[in-house]
């Protein structure tokens, strides 16, 4: 009896969840090390503001995540890794729906999914993607664990995580309704606490976020005069060209069978995946409109969705024995390790366009006796409204207004004295010793 215990205790270990938290974790981890640096601008942004739990217009979920972190004393490599844990539950929770829809080889060929290289890139920093796809997917695990089991607790985690999906994306407020629609109950009202909350705050008491910066991050702002359709039209080319080169289009084309299948069997599980996926679809192409441009980062949602439903006619041939088994895992492994190595390559390509910038900030750090000012870069980023400031907030633990002056910011109070100044010249940025500082 005790052998067969034992074998039974360590089934669980060799579930497709627990290996596709592992995977994500460690590839998350391995990018960190490679790419120990802050890197895009909400992530600046979001890091700028970690002792506040609302930023901008920004919904909280994330930034909470940031805002424990910097209270407990972490910097920018701990708040990256507490995201990356998250990210990793978020691939757990797809390789858990993959094997609840389409069995245990759905969920074994769902693993390259958590390296999708947005999904990897954008999730291993200050972004709210992966926590999104935790909560989304982890509230549709939950449900379905919860309807196996008839466990009232599994069912409350459920409705919980559901409701602060609205917390996390605006997307989540379409999310919320049809997973009270998808489960049927009157108990799953609960997951309105999450739109319920955020009303309060946002319409009822009038709260707003902090702004680290003077920089509008609202892209809607404006969009009915500055949408262009020869320009939109050129834009959903590119949004093409870039999704052959992440694989989105492969994950797309197998997705779409698993969305047909589901469809053709009245899958509610597949029907409420394929319903968030039309609404992340709509939502990209809002995106793109407001901000003028595609970024691979569009394709994060939809293609972690995509690749769950895409698990379901790979987990057909998984399970026709080990001959299918073996012919599947060359390709899988293919992709898993390209998927790895693009993503890491997103990471380094973001750090390097603000080499100026680190440079600097290495400097600032450097000597934490000097006040500097600093006259920045400007005009990049997307929409080109960005500056240099903005990057070394977002880097290092300098703020703005307190350890530095921005002299294209509105007047600052601090420092009152500065030792230095550093202004940017095309290719690097000239740092002078002021001359106050030598009397």
């Amino acid at each position: 009896m005790r052998p067969r215990r034992l074998a039974a205790a360590g089934r669980p270990l060799a579930r497709p969840p627990v290996a596709a938290f592992a995977l994500a974790l460690g590839a998350r981890l391995a990018l960190i090390d490679a790419v120990p640096w802050n890197y895009s601008m909400d992530a600046y942004e979001r890091w700028a503001g970690r002792d506040h739990l609302l930023v901008h217009d920004w919904l909280p979920a994330t930034q909470a995540v940031i805002w424990a972190v910097a209270a407990l004393g972490g910097g920018t490599v701990a708040a990256r890794v507490a995201l990356s844990v998250v990210a990793a539950l978020a691939a757990a929770a797809g390789a858990a729906v993959a094997e609840a829809v389409g069995g245990r080889g759905a969920g074994w060929t769902f693993l390259p999914v958590a390296l999708f290289p947005p999904f990897l890139a954008w999730s291993a920093t200050m972004y709210q993607e992966g926590t999104f796809l935790a909560l989304v997917l982890g509230a549709i695990a939950l449900a379905e664990a919860a309807d196996r089991r008839g466990s009232p607790r599994l069912r409350l985690a459920a409705d919980l995580l559901a409701g602060a999906a609205a917390l996390c994306r605006y997307e989540g407020w379409l999310f919320v309704p049809l997973y009270v629609l998808w489960q049927g109950r009157r108990s799953a009202l609960r997951a309105l606490w999450g739109m319920a909350l955020w009303g309060g705050l946002r319409w009822g008491l009038g709260v707003r976020g902090y702004a680290p910066s003077p920089v509008d991050f609202a892209d809607w702002n404006g969009l009915a005069d500055r949408f262009d359709p020869a320009r939109y039209r050129e834009e959903l080319r590119r949004f093409y060209q870039q999704a052959r080169h992440t694989g989105l289009l492969h994950l797309a084309a197998a997705g779409l069978v698993g969305l047909a299948w589901g469809i053709a069997r009245r899958d509610r599980r597949v029907a409420l995946l394929g319903a968030m996926l039309a609404v992340q679809v709509a939502a990209v192409l809002g995106w793109m409109a407001g901000l003028e441009t595609v970024i691979y980062r569009m394709q994060v949602i939809g293609g972690v969705l995509l690749g769950v439903l895409a698990a379901i006619p790979l987990g057909w041939a998984w399970r026709r024995g080990w001959v299918a088994r073996l012919a599947l895992a060359g390709p899988l492994l293919f992709a898993a390790w390209r998927f790895d190595r693009f993503g890491t390559e997103m990471a380094a390509q973001a750090v390097h366009g603000v080499r100026w910038e680190v440079r600097l900030a290495r400097r600032m750090m450097r000597c934490p006796d000097c006040a500097f000012e600093v006259a920045p870069r400007r005009g990049f980023g997307t929409r080109d409204r960005h500056d240099g400031c903005q990057v070394l907030q977002g880097l290092t633990g300098l703020r703005a207004g307190v350890d530095f002056r921005c002299l294209a910011w509105p007047e600052q109070d601090a420092p009152a004295h500065p030792t230095h100044r550093a202004r940017w010249r095309r290719g690097g940025y000239v740092v002078e010793r002021l001359a106050d500082a030598a009397r």
